[in-house]
């Protein structure tokens, strides 16, 4: 089991200060089955609007749970 998991509604604090929300996880497998790569889309306040990330790596996340 991992230390710190990241699923949808994980919220955390960037480095910025701002809260971030994931909203949801993208997974890509090649044509055979396999996982190739896996990223998380993040959405936070900025001016009053939900601003979306997508492209956020599990290790940027994990780093502001745990920091």
């Amino acid at each position: 089991m991992e230390r710190y998991p990241v699923e949808i509604g994980t919220e955390y604090k960037d480095r910025k200060g701002r809260l971030c929300r994931v909203v949801d996880i993208y997974k890509t497998f090649n044509h055979a089955g396999e996982l190739v790569s896996t990223s998380y889309v993040v959405e936070h306040e900025f001016m009053g609007q939900m601003v979306t990330e997508k492209n956020i790596c599990k290790v940027t996340i994990q780093r502001a749970i745990q920091g």
